[in-house]
């Protein structure tokens, strides 16, 4: 369900308390500004999506992924646990969308090691399409 204008300058998601599930934002934010750039929000925000439903199902996600230590795709993903996770589904997704390999990726802290194990976490539990593979 896509809801409603952003007012919240760094991620487009917004909760609509009231209306019985969450939205997803996608207007206000400047980064947008052309249709890669829409794409890849509404990835990002659509893995936000599929992290709350991944929570509610199997809540021993956000735990594994806690073990997980590095291998952030953008410094924006070092905020919390659920921009790490919407920004490593959004750069993985970039990729495959453009046809490259996951494995040319580079984390911005060089722990490939912990993005590659955060890929095959997000594949195991359902964020990517059948057709992406992780390495």
């Amino acid at each position: 369900r896509i809801l409603g204008i952003s007012n919240q300058p760094s991620c487009g998601f917004r909760e609509y308390h009231g209306l019985g599930q969450p939205g997803i934002t996608l207007l206000g934010n400047r980064s947008w500004s052309d249709s890669i750039g829409f794409q890849l929000g509404f990835v990002h925000e659509l893995a936000h999506q599929i992290h709350f439903k991944v929570e509610e199902e199997h809540p021993e996600f956000d735990e594994k992924w806690g073990m997980i230590k590095g291998g952030y795709a953008w410094e924006y993903g070092m905020t919390d646990r659920m921009e790490d996770v919407a920004t490593v589904v959004e750069e993985a997704m970039n990729h495959f969308i453009n046809g490259q390999d996951l494995r040319q990726i580079k984390p911005i802290d060089g722990n490939y090691e912990a993005f590659h194990q955060k890929l095959r976490l997000l594949k195991e539990y359902g964020f990517f399409p059948e057709a992406l593979r992780v390495p």
